[in-house]
């Protein structure tokens, strides 16, 4: 049986490496509406402070994920960055993408 890997990891940005988590998250449309998402990012969330990370971040969110980015403000994540048309979307050619973070204390 293979080891389980956690949910959380360590930010490859070497001013972070310690304590933050990065995070990343989809569901297939399918799949969407039920919850998944949110029971992800909360379990995510939870797995990081378990292994004392004090922050988590999302690096790569498309400015056209209306859905997700929705969510992830619910959660209490804020758009920390923005990096000009860095997705190809198929319908809508190159959009931004955000970067999300979170203080997991309180």
């Amino acid at each position: 049986m293979t080891p389980r890997r956690p949910t959380a990891v360590p930010s490859r940005a070497p001013a972070c490496v310690g304590r933050d988590a990065g995070a990343s998250a989809g569901a297939r449309a399918s799949a969407r509406g039920r919850g998944l998402a949110t029971a992800m990012c909360e379990h995510s969330q939870a797995i990081a402070r378990s292994l004392g990370y004090k922050a988590m971040q999302f690096n790569f969110v498309a400015s056209s994920n209306e859905a997700a980015i929705k969510l992830w403000n619910k959660l209490g994540f804020a758009s920390v960055g923005r990096l000009p048309k860095a997705f190809n979307h198929p319908a809508r050619g190159y959009v931004d993408a955000l970067v999300l973070y979170k203080w997991l204390e309180t």
